[in-house]
């Protein structure tokens, strides 16, 4: 497989049609999704000027099982970014 096909089946390929916000959330330990995959989103959205954030989670893999702090956090990012992205949010 050469790198011109690799790349044209990779995400990165299409990062500029992206039309929406997007929230990247990863362990640091992730062996499913590569770290680096998420890093590189992260900076054609950056690029891009389009709206995100990238969030890793230390020492957890791919479901954040060993911490119940890592999955509370998790879950107040995410509400956090609903709370700022999603309308209408009314509290």
């Amino acid at each position: 497989m050469t790198y011109a096909m690799v790349f044209y089946m990779s995400f990165i390929s299409y990062v500029h049609n992206i039309k929406t916000r997007i929230l990247t959330q990863q362990g640091e330990k992730d062996e499913r999704v590569s770290l680096h995959n998420s890093f590189e989103l992260a900076y054609a959205l950056k690029h891009l000027n389009a709206p995100y954030r990238f969030i890793v989670y230390k020492g957890q893999g791919h479901s954040f099982y060993y911490s119940s702090y890592a999955i509370l956090q998790g879950i107040i990012d995410q509400l956090d970014w609903v709370k700022k992205y999603i309308k209408p949010y009314k509290r």
